[in-house]
């Protein structure tokens, strides 16, 4: 299994992960996000267990997923990569973590 690990910081404060979660979905990361898309492919498959959020307060969250052969991981780099450039360009922080040993 690989698992990737993001942290995105937003731009404003939020009291739960409910409410980050859906300011992100509904602004930034629709449905038709090519890295959802591939994502909730892969939920389907697997189980939502292994894609995770952990927010911290008051406008972070960190996003764990994990893959579970490399081919899978390695089809979600372009998505993860366009992802970042975009929330860049909207002025957020978007750092990831790349398994270690690939």
């Amino acid at each position: 299994m690989y698992t990737c690990v993001t942290r995105i910081k937003a731009l404003q404060s939020f009291k739960d992960k409910e409410s980050w979660k859906e300011h992100m979905v509904t602004h930034f990361a629709p449905e038709s996000c090519p890295l959802r898309k591939h994502n909730f492919k892969l939920m389907d498959k697997y189980g939502h267990h292994f894609f995770r959020l952990k927010f911290v307060k008051p406008d972070t969250g960190w996003l764990f997923h994990t893959y579970q052969t490399k081919e899978e991981y390695l089809q979600s780099i372009p998505f993860r990569l366009l992802q970042q450039e975009e929330f860049h360009e909207w002025g957020m922080e978007y750092e990831i973590f790349d398994p270690q040993g690939l």
